[in-house]
């Protein structure tokens, strides 16, 4: 939808969509709408008002919660740190809470083509069901944190690597988890009573999604720097292997939200399109 400006022009700025119940407006800042995203990279900026009508003041907490849900899926395919601010309610007490945030714009290499509101639209109708329902057992809000974080605090390579290793392991014990597979002494067990190896636990993870990444480069380099802190490998294999990270960790998301369609590989530097059809 359009919103007229004040030299007679108009702006596309506005994005309607059904969310977890409710029609939701997004409404995104005509200032920052025409403005190169690389330009606020590493800034807090106020960028986009929600607007969800006819709230029940009993269902206020509910809808609030929804909307924090909503910042963290926006947050996961624009790679920058999307948080709820604040929200207004007139028909309620109080009307309106705000909160002291730190948020950062990264916007670098998105998962999708955020330009294009179809694509963001049809996204969030698309993965919220999964998303909420998977929220709490899988720790998703603890999840798209890490991924988000590797890209948009600026942290030297080891760090961004690191940063996605404790992604996989984070996804790694929430899957376990929700199968309730027992625990002890650092490890997982399989029903049979084997331990679960990390490599294996993994594979099993990404083949209930209909994935079979190799990880053998992945975990050799995630030893070495676990527990050294550093890699004697070059830069360049750092970064293809960092890109690759990234590469199945969007695959494996978006699979597990029961998305459906298209997403850029963080390896193809945000131009090559990576298909995928149920």
């Amino acid at each position: 939808m359009y919103t007229p400006q004040p030299d007679g022009g108009w702006i596309r700025n506005r994005l309607q969509l059904s969310f977890a119940g409710h029609d939701v407006e997004i409404v995104q800042a005509p200032e920052f709408i025409n403005a190169n995203p690389a330009d606020f990279r590493g800034q807090s900026i106020e960028t986009t008002e929600v607007i969800v009508r006819s709230v029940d003041p009993a269902h206020r907490e509910g809808v609030i919660e929804k909307l924090r849900g909503l910042a963290v899926l926006l947050s996961f395919i624009t790679c920058s740190q999307v948080v709820l601010r604040g929200w207004e309610h007139s028909s309620s007490e109080p009307q309106a809470q705000f909160w002291s945030v730190v948020a950062k714009i990264a916007c670098f290499r998105p998962v999708l083509n955020t330009i294009n509101g179809r694509v963001v639209r049809e996204y969030m109708e698309l993965v919220w069901p999964a998303y909420f329902k998977l929220e709490k057992p899988r720790k998703l809000r603890v999840a798209f944190d890490y991924f988000v974080s590797a890209e948009a605090l600026s942290l030297p390579l080891e760090l961004k690597l690191a940063t996605m290793f404790v992604l996989f392991e984070n996804l790694k014990a929430t899957f376990a988890s929700e199968l309730g597979y027992r625990f002890k002494n650092g490890y997982y067990y399989q029903p049979s009573g084997k331990k679960w190896s990390f490599k294996s636990l993994l594979q099993e993870m990404f083949c209930k999604v209909g994935m079979n990444p190799s990880l053998d480069e992945i975990i050799a380099l995630r030893n070495e720097i676990i527990h050294s802190g550093i890699s004697q490998m070059s830069y360049d294999e750092q970064h293809r292997i960092y890109g690759k990270c990234q590469d199945i960790a969007r695959e494996y998301l978006l699979r597990l939200m029961g998305f459906s369609g298209s997403f850029f590989l963080y390896s193809g530097r945000g131009m090559t399109k990576c298909c995928r059809v149920d």
